[in-house]
């Protein structure tokens, strides 16, 4: 699999949010692409600003910045460009790096991320173009959850619980059929899908959309049989 497949992957089906518990990941990277050069290369202060600028757009709407934010982004109208490369730095770039997709190099007294060369390489403009536009999508569902008021929108409830079953069953089919192994991953995207519901009720669905996939997987079907 190529660097450019593995980032598509990582980055998710546009109608799933499993593995995004908090918006910044999206944010950093759309801010990042909008100031990318050819080489795949944004500086520091440039991508920290967008990222700020965001949240403080959000709370001048009225709307929450994000669900349990970092005091710097939930307080970002009085937060600094620096306060907000802290959050990058300690938050999403940090998880991003460990993949290996991006960088944080110095050149002649200034700060840049930078896109891994490979990656890169693999990435023609059209590509970043659907990166872009697949981020958009799935800021715009995060935040559709999290701004939706249950009691008084029925009909956005409805819809909502249907995209968690979807996240459920993708996550699902990628822990039975091995595509997703590592113990602390799982327990990672599991417990980030638990920001938009009750957690044990969350255990609960969870557990019997797994028996219901693992059907589908007959080879291992009885693995999950006792969950």
């Amino acid at each position: 699999m190529s660097m450019k497949e593995d980032f598509f992957r990582y980055l998710g089906p546009s109608e799933s949010l499993a593995g995004y518990t908090r918006s910044y990941k999206l944010v950093f990277l759309t801010a990042l692409i909008d100031h990318m050069d050819s080489n795949g290369k944004a500086p520091a202060e440039a991508v920290a600003g967008n990222f700020l600028l965001f949240y403080r757009e959000r709370k001048a709407r009225g709307l929450p910045a994000d669900k349990d934010a970092d005091r710097r982004i939930e307080n970002a109208e009085s937060s600094s460009e620096a306060d907000a490369l802290a959050v990058i730095m300690a938050q999403p770039w940090r998880v991003i790096h460990a993949k290996g997709f991006l960088d944080y190099i110095s050149e002649y007294g200034h700060s840049y991320f930078a896109f891994a060369r490979e990656l890169v390489d693999g990435m023609c403009f059209s590509d970043w173009v659907a990166a872009r536009a697949l981020m958009q999508t799935k800021l715009k569902l995060y935040f559709k959850r999290l701004d939706c008021a249950p009691a008084n929108a029925p009909e956005s409830r409805r819809e909502i619980d249907q995209l968690l079953l979807q996240d459920f069953r993708q996550v699902a089919e990628d822990i039975i059929s091995g595509q997703i192994t590592e113990e602390e991953e799982i327990d990672a995207i599991l417990d980030s899908m638990t920001a938009f519901c009750d957690d044990t009720a969350f255990r609960k669905l969870f557990r019997s959309v797994v028996q219901a996939v693992a059907q589908d997987y007959p080879e291992t079907a009885g693995s999950y049989s006792s969950w």
